[in-house]
C-alpha cells in the first residue's frame, strides 16, 4: 500500500512521509502524505489513477500551504500583497 500511495503522490510532488494513521491503516477514508511540492508548477486538484484494466479519479486536497508570490517567486506572501 505504501508504495502505491507514494506513486500516486508523485503526481503532485516528491513524497516524503505518510502520516501515522495512513501507514497503520487506522482511518481508511483518505490518505495523508507529506509531499515536497514546487510552488511554481500547476497544482492538481484531481488526478487520474490507472491500474491494470481500470482507472479512477482521485481528489487532491492541500493542507497548510504557504503563501507563494508568483511575481517574485518567493514564499511568505501573495502576489496581491506585492507593491
Amino acid at each position: 500500500m505504501e508504495r502505491t500511495l507514494r506513486e500516486i503522490s508523485c503526481a503532485v510532488g516528491t513524497s516524503l512521509v505518510l502520516d501515522n494513521a495512513t501507514s497503520k491503516r487506522i482511518f481508511c477514508h483518505y490518505a495523508r502524505i507529506f509531499v515536497d511540492i514546487d510552488f511554481s508548477k500547476k497544482f492538481f486538484h484531481e488526478i487520474i489513477v490507472e491500474q491494470e484494466g481500470f482507472s479512477f479519479t482521485m481528489e487532491v486536497v492541500y493542507e497548510r500551504l504557504s503563501d507563494f508570490c508568483s511575481h517574485c517567486q518567493t514564499l511568505g506572501h501573495d502576489v496581491t500583497n506585492f507593491r
